[in-house]
């Protein structure tokens, strides 16, 4: 973690030690399962609403096809018109590891799907990877809290921390993608 101060912020060491404490706060292995299942399962219900089939979750078999390489999975696959998407969600405020990023994109070559990354924020040089074999990087920017997180949530918005807490995806994030692979099929 970095943390930048200007030179005439006087109690600069008090500040960063609240927010290296907010930080392994919101950083604990139950608070960020809780976060990943939930926009996991927001997700679903955004593709569900938008005709995708949901298969899943938690693949690395798919079309008779399965990956042993690694233990690697995918969250979820999406087909629509004929078109599987293999579906990896991060909702974190890290990118995803560059070596998963690449490990996960060759999981779905194998099991013949299109790789769909949905992430709160990627680098350009990811962006473009994927796109180059065939997939989509959905960015949504906020860090979706599930309901029952309210007094964590209002920590990091006091912050100016990019947190909500829906109960569904918002309006325009998924349909994003819709219009994707809707180009894609020359429609």
């Amino acid at each position: 973690m970095r943390l930048y101060w200007l030179r005439s912020n006087r109690y600069w060491k008090r500040a960063a030690q609240e927010i290296v404490q907010l930080v392994h706060e919101h950083s604990s292995p139950e608070l960020t399962r809780a976060l990943g299942h939930h926009a996991e399962s927001l997700f679903a219900v955004a593709a569900g609403r938008e005709g995708f089939k949901v298969d899943g979750p938690v693949l690395n078999s798919y079309g008779g096809k399965t990956w042993t390489r690694t233990e690697h999975d995918l969250d979820w696959v999406f087909p629509r018109d004929g078109v599987p998407w293999g579906v990896e969600i991060k909702n974190t405020w890290a990118y995803i590891p560059r070596a998963e990023m690449l490990t996960k994109i060759a999981l779905c070559r194998h099991l013949g799907l299109k790789p769909l990354f949905i992430m709160r924020w990627a680098p350009k040089s990811y962006i473009e990877h994927v796109r180059q074999n065939g997939g989509f990087c959905l960015l949504y920017e906020h860090q979706y809290f599930p309901v029952g997180h309210t007094a964590a949530m209002e920590k990091l918005q006091a912050l100016s921390l990019p947190v909500i807490s829906p109960t569904l995806v918002p309006f325009g994030v998924f349909e994003r993608f819709v219009k994707w692979h809707i180009r894609g099929l020359g429609m």
